[in-house]
């Protein structure tokens, strides 16, 4: 695993370091990593992302099956959005926060699977909503967060989650197309979410936490044209937006995983959501 994007900007003479790390795990052992004997320091990795690190792949991690160890509700009083709920990294991001007390808008098309998530950790110390919506439009991202400020009175972390693959092309047999899904899907939903999330921060007199899963794809081919695009301008759009309003103590991170074992991964062109 490696850290990137630690970037500074001039402020009343002095330098200061913009609020942003995005962590790229280069293999599935990597993203294990977190879990069994991470070699950065857990504590650096949860106070810029508010997570549980150390649990925060549980459910992936072969190591921590049947080996659960939860906190002391670090989330409580936390409220939070978390998009593509219904399975895989979204799936186990709920669950995780749920279980530390957080109280979680969660997001997705397929609503028995959310119905069945919410089921499941209905004697957690949080609290799961299902949300039904396709986050590739910009009235969902908007409808999403309003639920979570009509519901819960305020938002304290959104994890843009969702996404989608392309068919593994080069760029000389993109269609029009597919660029079109993948970049709907990938670049506007989350960039609606931040807007949308942004002025609730702003409204709530500042602070506030956001979460952008990424890919290593970002950085390197390791995937086609257009899921490399779209992952890297989610990048460019995490880092403006830390560098914008870190002033107002507004986070904004990125994850990059590489190669992990989820719907997105296993059926080409299909949504992770």
């Amino acid at each position: 695993m490696k850290c990137v994007s630690l970037e500074g900007k001039a402020q009343g003479g002095q330098r200061e370091m913009m609020h942003t790390i995005i962590f790229v795990f280069t293999n599935i052992q990597n993203v294990f990593s977190l879990c069994c004997n991470c070699p950065i320091p857990l504590s650096a990795i949860e106070e810029e992302l508010e997570i549980v690190p150390e649990c925060f792949w549980y459910g992936l991690c072969p190591k921590a099956q049947g080996a659960e160890v939860l906190s002391m509700s670090k989330l409580a009083g936390k409220v939070a959005v978390v998009t593509g709920a219904s399975s895989g990294m979204g799936h186990a991001i709920v669950e995780r926060y749920v279980k530390e007390g957080a109280k979680v808008i969660a997001v997705a098309r397929r609503k028995e699977r959310l119905d069945e998530l919410a089921e499941s950790l209905k004697d957690a110390p949080g609290k799961v909503i299902p949300y039904v919506g396709d986050v590739s439009l910009s009235e969902v991202n908007d409808g999403m967060i309003d639920a979570a400020v009509k519901e819960f009175g305020r938002l304290d972390i959104l994890v843009n989650n969702a996404g989608i693959m392309d068919d593994m092309g080069p760029i000389a047999e993109v269609t029009d197309e597919m660029y079109e899904r993948v970049f709907k899907l990938n670049v506007y939903g989350p960039m609606c979410a931040m807007r949308k999330v942004v002025n609730v921060f702003l409204a709530q007199g500042g602070g506030g936490c956001i979460i952008n899963v990424v890919s290593e794809g970002a950085f390197h081919a390791c995937a086609g044209a257009v899921y490399c695009a779209s992952k890297a301008a989610l990048v460019s759009f995490t880092k403006n937006t830390a560098f914008m309003y870190m002033p107002q103590n507004i986070r904004c991170n990125a994850i990059a995983p590489g190669g992990i074992a989820t719907e997105i991964s296993s059926s080409m062109g299909v949504p992770n959501m």
